[in-house]
């Protein structure tokens, strides 16, 4: 069976008890066109050099409760807005996730009800930004510690909070289609 999406190399926002149109309300769009995603779909559409300057984005269906919001911006500053923004308007748990294991980044960000609760940045073993507490995650952190010692593999507390957080978005892989908006912000 064909992957339609991965973790890896993936800015998304998991966003729960949120249908698509509430979700697209909330946003600042420039355009927005109905598709069917599957895999064909052409991921230049996010990834291509033209693109570079433009805020595109792919929201899926809702799954189990948790709708997925894929975009193309680098940015964490205009990323953390988009969290605290789409939580705080929908009254509702935003949870923002990103890894890349070929440069050693992480970066999470959490809020619940337009409060962001927890931020972590980290790039190739230095922590660019951190906020915020969050007990999962300490919990997480202590369970790592006590199997590994002071060398914990930096990946393992990303993919152990990930999960427990809520669903992962490869969830969308168990489909082989689903019901996507693409798009721009302005």
């Amino acid at each position: 069976m064909t992957e339609l999406i991965n973790n890896l190399i993936n800015h998304h926002f998991c966003i729960r008890g949120k249908t698509k149109e509430e979700i697209l309300e909330c946003l600042n769009i420039e355009f927005q066109e109905q598709i069917i995603f599957d895999a064909d779909f052409d991921w230049e559409f996010l990834s291509a050099e033209n693109v570079e300057n433009k805020k595109r984005f792919i929201l899926f269906d809702s799954i189990n409760d948790w709708a997925y919001l894929r975009w193309n911006i680098w940015d964490f500053e205009v990323t953390k807005k988009l969290v605290s923004k789409i939580s705080k308007e929908l009254n509702t748990e935003v949870n923002y996730f990103f890894i890349d294991p070929w440069i050693f980044t992480l970066r999470w960000i959490i809020a619940k009800n337009g409060k962001v609760t927890r931020i972590y940045y980290e790039y190739q073993d230095v922590i660019i930004e951190q906020s915020g507490e969050l007990e999962l995650e300490k919990e997480i952190r202590k369970k790592i510690k006590k199997r590994d010692g002071e060398n914990e593999f930096w990946e393992d507390k990303y993919w152990d909070l990930y999960e427990k957080m809520n669903p992962p978005i490869t969830i969308l892989n168990e489909k082989t289609e689903v019901s996507a908006v693409i798009g721009e912000l302005k």
